[in-house]
């Protein structure tokens, strides 16, 4: 070939031919190939650095994909405590023994500390109401069944080695544990005095009479009369029913050792069709000899007054219901008998009347 393929340029007898395949190319055009080539497997190493790093880059984010997916499928939980959580390399045995020893010591020994502050709290708060009323043991026990049961769900269907190299040492720890609440109960119900021989005798509904002395808890009761009326009060305060007023005259007796106080909601009227009236709590406006309720009653003293009830004309076969503290299951019946009609009641009005004679004769 007498001229270089590349840029035609004509070959004399001093021009250095290069042959690559059918090409023919003449010096510089060889030079500026050279440079093409190289420049070209820059190019390809470049390519491929390139893709091992981002496929390093896609391997990770599998990776992170994974772990994401394991703790949204509770292998680790970080979003509350009443989440399933899967314990993983505890024993069974110690988490059960624990919550026997300690209310929720089981649970925040394997990681559900959410729960296991809310059975302590919780048992602590029956521990003192049961000071008052031993009914209340009945739900602590309850709260240990549900702790083990709890714990013991916690471990149901994992992998862990401790409960399958343990398993007949859990099924007896159970067993003790489950006697251990049941001795624990009776111990508690007979400290208490709750279990005794007259408490597997049937409850006899014992209702008392006027003029009985009643303990109820702490106080001593006595009923002295009651009495019937439709109008009460003065012609500045002055309240009339459309059914009929029952008025009950009382005293009360404080046989503890220390002060006491006096509530209202001691006291109820229940009728024939077992319906239950409170007392009136505006009673103090309209008689002159009311009971100063939620005053102190010191030990070995005795206040004596009246509490007003409103009932339907309906209501027959009257019986004052007297109740304890609020914590007290305690309740004395008593039968009102003949209840005599007056018409009106004028305490208040005589009262007063009284008052002024006094300050005219002054």
């Amino acid at each position: 070939m007498k001229s270089c393929s590349d840029c035609g340029k004509d070959f004399d007898s001093s021009d250095h031919k290069h042959i690559i395949e059918d090409t023919v190319l003449c010096g510089d055009c060889y030079e500026d190939y050279k440079e093409f080539v190289e420049d070209s497997k820059i190019s390809q190493e470049n390519d491929t650095n390139n893709s091992d790093h981002d496929s390093e880059v896609f391997t990770r984010i599998a990776e992170l994909e994974k772990k994401k997916k394991e703790l949204e499928e509770g292998a680790i939980s970080e979003k509350g405590s009443f989440e399933k959580i899967t314990p993983t390399h505890k024993s069974p045995s110690l988490a059960i023994l624990l919550a026997i020893l300690i209310m929720g010591a089981g649970h925040l020994y394997i990681g559900k500390f959410g729960r296991g502050a809310g059975l302590f709290f919780t048992a602590f708060f029956f521990s003192f109401l049961a000071v008052f009323n031993p009914f209340w043991w009945i739900f602590i026990v309850g709260l240990y069944i549900f702790a083990i049961y709890d714990i013991n769900s916690s471990f149901n269907g994992t992998d862990n080695q401790e409960k399958s190299k343990n398993v007949v040492g859990g099924i007896v720890l159970k067993i003790i544990a489950i006697l251990f609440i049941i001795f624990f109960a009776i111990g508690a119900l007979a400290f208490f005095g709750v279990l005794s021989p007259d408490e597997y005798l049937p409850p006899e509904d014992i209702k008392y009479s006027l003029n009985q002395e009643i303990p109820v808890d702490y106080l001593s009761y006595k009923i002295i009369t009651a009495e019937s009326f439709t109008k009460m009060g003065t012609s500045v305060f002055e309240k009339e029913t459309a059914g009929k007023f029952i008025k009950v005259y009382l005293s009360i007796t404080n046989k503890a050792k220390e002060t006491k106080d006096i509530f209202s909601p001691r006291f109820k009227i229940e009728d024939s069709q077992g319906r239950r009236f409170d007392k009136l709590s505006d009673d103090m406006l309209y008689i002159s000899d009311y009971i100063g309720f939620g005053e102190q009653l010191q030990p070995g003293l005795t206040v004596s007054g009246a509490v007003v009830f409103e009932l339907p004309n309906d209501a027959e076969g009257l019986n004052l219901v007297i109740v304890g503290d609020w914590l007290s299951e305690t309740e004395a019946i008593v039968n009102l008998g003949n209840i005599r009609s007056i018409g009106q009641d004028k305490t208040l009005k005589e009262q007063q009347d009284a008052m002024l004679e006094d300050l005219f004769d002054y």
